[in-house]
């Protein structure tokens, strides 16, 4: 993964925000606070993997600004180009308490469905799971969307 060459598979990271909103229900007016909540793919924007390599991808919740929420579970889709691809496994990060499970019916076609959740809320940015790839041997790019 430190050969960064136009041979091999480049894997663009991607990221989306959940956006919740504080509101108090009171008889005067009152400003509301946003908190956001951010989920990540990738802890860079890019990777080269050589033909035939492999690659770890985690998947980032970021807690940063999400002033007091925390949270406790988390689904979603993930999908990437599977002529450049092969998935792996998807598996929650070492440590981690939280249930995974994971629907890898389409990941032949490039998509896999999962659902993770906990008793015990994450309270900090980290790595929540890892998704595992196999690249294929011939080069080119692909992006791995959330």
């Amino acid at each position: 993964m430190t050969h960064a060459r136009t041979v091999g598979t480049r894997i663009a990271g991607s990221s989306r925000a959940c956006r919740a909103g504080l509101a108090a229900c009171l008889l005067w007016p009152a400003s509301v606070v946003a908190q956001q909540i951010g989920v990540q793919v990738g802890a860079t924007s890019s990777v080269a993997v050589v033909p035939n390599g492999s690659v770890t991808v985690p998947v980032i919740v970021d807690l940063s600004a999400a002033g007091s929420a925390h949270i406790a579970s988390l689904q979603g889709a993930i999908t990437w180009d599977a002529t450049r691809l092969t998935f792996d496994s998807l598996r929650l990060a070492s440590g981690s308490t939280w249930t995974l499970v994971t629907n890898a019916t389409l990941a032949s076609s490039g998509t896999v469905t999962f659902n993770a959740s906990g008793a015990t809320v994450l309270a900090a940015t980290g790595t929540l799971m890892n998704l595992y790839y196999s690249a294929s041997a011939s080069s080119g790019g692909t992006r791995v969307l959330l």
